[in-house]
């Protein structure tokens, strides 16, 4: 912790806290509804900016923590933490943000144990390291932590997901559940109309073509949220922008779209040509990693002597 952030938490709390911080083996920094008091001060998570950094051993040796998050987000990466912090009040004025070092430190392991009555989400990447926090974090707080996928790259305002803490439908229960964000859809709408405009004489089989290495491209990165609506709902948009440039392009009518797409069973085809067809990105499957403890298979075996 470098001078700044130590005299301004000396400033806030009481001077025996100096001996604490020398002592602690790192800083905590956080961001959101948390206030940690001593005496008549504190220190305020949510008016610091982008964070405050709290001592490990302080917090628990002296003072009163009170919080009124709806859960604790843990992001593994620094960069993204930051962002988040300076960039997503949306995120930071009901959740509390927690640096995690890249690992499951003791320090934030023993403030997370003070964070027991609300749900906590890692906000990692989906590889074997990632899997690792989570499963490290799970045992050793005994209680199950909700992964959510993430990469490196933001959008500068934010991310490209909502975590939202929502009742599951049907049930008492609350959970963490992770959608994709307005700016992605809005940008994959923008591709599909520069793909589809309604003049456009370009040919059919390319179109298709690209509509799908382009939303096949998009649903794949995806997949890991809740998203099987957005999904519907963006097939549906591609395929009345391909019928629309198709109607214009021939001057057709709906009853000559019902001509060419529609069965003498009754059903409907699939917009197709020359072998090539647009293909639903719904039908690609939505996966979540759902914590599987000691089930997950070791990817170190060991060697027979």
């Amino acid at each position: 912790m470098d001078r700044r952030e130590k005299g301004g938490l000396c400033r806030a709390s009481r001077p025996p806290i100096d001996q604490i911080l020398d002592k602690a083996d790192h800083d905590i920094r956080v961001r959101g509804p948390l206030w940690w008091t001593v005496g008549e001060t504190a220190a305020d998570a949510r008016r610091g900016y982008p964070w405050v950094g709290l001592p490990s051993g302080g917090i628990h040796a002296m003072g009163n923590v009170q919080d009124d998050a709806r859960g604790v987000l843990v992001i593994e990466n620094a960069d993204t933490f930051q962002q988040v912090c300076m960039h997503c009040p949306e995120v930071t004025d009901r959740w509390l943000c927690v640096w995690g070092k890249g690992s499951a430190t003791s320090g934030v392991v023993a403030f997370l144990e003070l964070m027991s009555d609300v749900p906590i989400a890692v906000w990692g990447d989906l590889d074997a390291h990632g899997i690792q926090i989570v499963t490290n974090l799970a045992e050793r707080l005994k209680r199950d932590i909700t992964p959510v996928a993430m990469t490196a790259d933001l959008y500068a305002g934010g991310t490209k997901y909502k975590i939202q803490w929502r009742r599951k439908r049907g049930t008492g229960k609350h959970y963490v559940y992770t959608f994709i964000d307005d700016r992605p859809i809005r940008s994959l709408k923008d591709k599909i109309r520069a793909l589809t405009p309604r003049t456009s004489q370009q040919d059919l089989g390319y179109v298709l073509t690209r509509l799908n290495q382009v939303m096949h491209g998009w649903a794949n990165y995806f997949r890991h949220a809740v998203a099987k609506d957005t999904f519907n709902m963006l097939d549906h948009f591609a395929w009345w922008r391909v019928i629309r440039m198709l109607m214009e392009r021939h001057h057709w009518r709906w009853k000559d779209v019902r001509r060419w797409l529609v069965t003498p069973t009754g059903a409907w085809r699939p917009i197709a040509t020359g072998g090539t067809e647009l293909r639903p990105i719904a039908a690609i499957p939505v996966t979540r990693y759902r914590y599987r403890g000691s089930q997950i298979p070791s990817p170190w075996t060991a060697e027979p002597a």
